[in-house]
């Protein structure tokens, strides 16, 4: 009894308190191309009248920046804002505002890309440098609080990772009172980190508290509230909710596609829920639909080696398994778990979720001894980041169970099993599928040992 542990984009977190006004820039401005024309058109104005280094001409160059980070076009962002941060350095000084909200948007592009450790050092960098110029709750430093509390999320550091976002909120709190934007955001992202921990109710008050008060301080439509439906959505969906949430992903879908474009990265991310809320549902052709188009799509705006792309592809693997098409499943995921060892590192929790959905196709191809490995170093990962009883975690203890069971280990197969029995009741209750499933296993396999010479 196994399952596919799937990319949901339900991270779709806020690390920029300026969002709501780059949706904005974002309504106005349909064709990239021409964007990017007159920012290169105003740019070189300001060179050719003011220098390179006069402050609006860095301004300019930093809002450069920022349009291709929206649009993720990382490399050519990642340009701009090391020609700003040198620009700023030289005429305003290591510490200054200008100068620091520059490293903090080359922390946030590193982590985009998957670069966590370098992003967690910069955004360290400009905190002490916040902190030091500003004071520990300045609306500035907290963002960049927030910020470090996302990037500690992506590396599984929940801890260290509950330690900053309550910081963030108790500051935004204080200053700007529950219902901005800004404390929003935080709380959402608390939300998320619940899920991830497997506190469900926790993580339902928090989605929803967030996403009904962007809905009061900005509109049913705008691009908050649309994210925050999205985040309750895919929450539903794991709580047994799938057609609700499916309707109201679509909704979203089309919000977005008509505000931001239909291969805007934010659009991509909902098109990969759908997919993955059809692969739960076992709608298979509709999953193929929907995971290769956006597969495609990100393979097309932000690369092939892209954390995002990857995550994508990782659910292309686990429809492949799905589907029986258990060699093209082995060749992709293979390849994912490549790539994720290189981007994040081997004890990232994206690898360990890699290693498991692989051991799940070498044990449906009848491997064990490729599947076992993959199995174990899941688990390992995996009761590093969340513990023994999260449900992540007793997944991959059945899976053992059953890889045991099968290769006549009928006391690791117990042992797996009791282990994961008791975690899903403590998790789960007394009456789920899991649980009855679990006990038969242990009663044939009891009974067998009891009858055996």
């Amino acid at each position: 009894m196994t399952r596919h542990q799937s990319l949901s984009i339900s991270d779709l977190e806020s690390s920029d308190d300026n969002l709501p006004v780059v949706v904005d820039h974002l309504r106005h401005w349909q064709d990239l191309r021409a964007t990017e024309e007159q920012y290169e058109q105003e740019l070189k104005g300001k060179e050719e009248t003011l220098g390179p280094k006069h402050m609006s001409t860095l301004r300019t160059v930093n809002n450069f920046g920022n349009f291709y980070a929206d649009h993720a076009m990382t490399g050519k962002a990642m340009d701009m804002y090391l020609r700003a941060l040198q620009g700023y350095r030289e005429a305003l000084g290591p510490n200054h505002l200008s100068t620091l909200d520059t490293l903090n948007n080359i922390g946030l592009l590193f982590a985009e890309q998957g670069w966590l450790r370098e992003a967690g050092d910069v955004l360290l960098r400009a905190l002490q440098a916040y902190e030091a110029t500003l004071g520990p709750y300045h609306t500035s430093t907290l963002r960049v609080v927030n910020n470090i509390g996302l990037v500690n999320r992506d590396q599984g550091k929940t801890s260290e990772t509950k330690e900053y976002l309550v910081r963030a909120l108790r500051g935004y709190e204080q200053i700007l009172g529950p219902k901005h934007t800004s404390t929003l955001d935080v709380v959402n992202n608390i939300g998320l980190l619940n899920r991830d921990r497997g506190e469900v109710k926790q993580a339902q008050m928090k989605l929803s508290q967030a996403r009904k008060g962007y809905e009061e301080a900005l509109g049913p439509d705008h691009i908050l509230t649309l994210r925050g439906m999205n985040n309750v959505s895919v929450l539903d969906s794991e709580q047994g909710n799938p057609e609700g949430a499916k309707e109201n992903l679509l909704y979203v879908l089309e919000r977005y596609t008509e505000t931001l474009g239909p291969k805007h990265v934010l659009t991509l991310e909902i098109m990969n829920n759908i997919g993955v809320l059809c692969l739960e549902q076992n709608s298979l052709e509709d999953a193929e639909g929907w995971l290769l188009r956006v597969l495609e799509g990100k393979i097309e705006v932000l690369g092939v080696h892209h954390i995002s792309t990857l995550g994508t592809s990782s659910n292309v693997g686990n429809l492949y398994s799905s589907q029986g098409r258990l060699e093209e499943a082995k060749d992709v995921l293979s390849r994912v778990l490549k790539a994720y060892e290189e981007t994040c590192g081997p004890n990232h929790i994206s690898t360990s979720r890699i290693s498991y959905n692989l051991g799940i196709v070498h044990a449906k191809q009848g491997k064990p001894k490729e599947a076992g490995p993959m199995f174990m170093r899941a688990l390992n990962g995996y009761q590093e980041v969340w513990g023994r009883e999260h449900t992540l975690t007793l997944d991959i203890v059945l899976s053992l169970g059953d890889l045991y069971r099968d290769g006549d280990d009928a006391s690791k197969a117990i042992e797996m099993y009791t282990w994961a029995v008791a975690g899903y009741k403590d998790a789960e209750g007394d009456y789920t599928e899991d649980i009855r499933y679990l006990h038969e296993q242990l009663s044939l396999l009891v009974g067998s040992r009891m009858t055996t010479p």
